[in-house]
């Protein structure tokens, strides 16, 4: 609980600051480094985002301790969303960096 109360807002105040200043800074670059180095930011963005997705599952989770909610299914599934970041961090970088969207989905040797 301490983490939603006290780290997330912290670090999504600090994030916005810093991405704020990091958006001027890019506004200062040249042209063909901007995009690049936009796509580097919005993706780091969204893998800084990722973790809310915790306060679901702790919210489902005070649910069940509580005893607001009792279900089996819910105490499984607290388990299942807080896996959910191992496996979505690596696809978002797959998705919003070209270098690997185009390695992976568009390669160039296929096998045969």
């Amino acid at each position: 609980i301490l983490p939603l109360l006290v780290v997330y807002p912290t670090a999504f105040a600090s994030l916005y600051v810093m991405r704020r200043k990091l958006l001027a800074a890019i506004h200062n670059l040249a042209t063909p480094d901007r995009s690049s180095h936009r796509t580097i930011l919005r993706t780091l963005t969204i893998q800084i985002m990722l973790p809310i997705v915790y306060i679901f599952a702790v919210s489902l989770w005070l649910l069940d301790l509580f005893g607001i909610v009792e279900s089996t299914i819910l105490r499984r599934i607290v388990v299942v969303i807080t896996s959910l970041f191992a496996l979505v961090t690596p696809l978002v970088n797959l998705y919003y960096l070209p270098p690997y969207r185009k390695c992976v989905f568009f390669p160039k040797n296929k096998l045969t």
